[in-house]
């Protein structure tokens, strides 16, 4: 029986009885006694429910956040799955199409002669020279040349690595629309690579095959030397051969009017 229902007993019986219990003070203060006793214990009880019930609240409330980072954490987790997967699938796309690509030029070869037609079609043009503030790789070439085949790939991969800081133009010596150019520029031996600085001027020229590593440490001097100030001292190149206008210095100033037309 809980204790509720005892003390309701009680509590009848105590009001029904007064007059017995008021006679025999014994029993009367008894019953008083264990009445409060079962106050005190439903007042227990009470509490001890209460307690419960906001032990069992903050349970729920501690298990649906503890759910909800569970599904956060598992969200991620599929997230960065996704990522990984994606960026593996991105790989291995990017090495199939390395592999095929390789395949492809293995099987269809390209010669020296037609990558140096195509490298000449995507050339700058001539009216850049001294004027984005690059400095400029002038290769005059023929296709009858064996050192310009030779040179070829080594120059294509130079064009490749550099083609955001320098400006390359490739001049066909077989073509008589370019005997003026030719001309100007002192040329006398294919390949001529002449090579000149952010403000047209030509520092010197390269003959014949040139070395891959030689090519690139001048060209990363005159880079340098195009970010410095009009003040500041400029570097030496490394590496000179000819110098076309060593005798005649007020004629290293390239400056195109025209397309077709070159003032030195």
């Amino acid at each position: 029986m809980e204790i509720s229902t005892i003390l309701s007993i009680l509590v009848l019986l105590t009001n029904q009885h007064s007059n017995f219990c008021s006679v025999d003070g014994f029993y009367y203060s008894r019953f008083v006694s264990l009445r409060h006793q079962l106050i005190f214990k439903l007042g227990e009880q009470k509490e001890y429910a209460n307690e419960n019930k906001v032990n069992n609240e903050l349970n729920e409330e501690n298990q649906t956040i503890e759910e909800r980072r569970r599904e956060k954490r598992e969200i991620a987790l599929q997230t960065e799955r996704k990522e990984k997967l994606f960026n593996i699938a991105i790989a291995v796309s990017s090495a199939l199409v390395a592999i095929l690509n390789y395949g492809y030029q293995f099987l269809h070869p390209v010669s020296s002669i037609e990558l140096l037609f195509r490298m000449q079609s995507s050339s700058s043009p001539l009216a850049v020279i001294g004027k984005n503030e690059k400095p400029t790789v002038v290769d005059f070439w023929a296709p009858w040349c064996k050192n310009c085949k030779i040179s070829a790939p080594s120059l294509y991969r130079i064009e490749n690595d550099y083609k955001d800081k320098v400006n390359f133009i490739l001049v066909n010596g077989d073509d008589r629309n370019n005997l003026d150019l030719i001309e100007k520029f002192g040329v006398d031996v294919i390949p001529h690579l002449a090579l000149i600085d952010e403000n047209g001027l030509v520092e010197t020229a390269l003959l014949g095959t040139v070395n891959e590593k030689v090519l690139s440490e001048d060209l990363n001097v005159l880079i340098n030397n195009s970010k410095k100030n009009i003040n500041e001292k400029r570097t030496e190149l490394p590496y000179k051969m000819l110098g076309a206008f060593s005798s005649m210095p007020q004629d290293r100033k390239i400056q195109v009017i025209r397309i077709s037309d070159f003032m030195i």
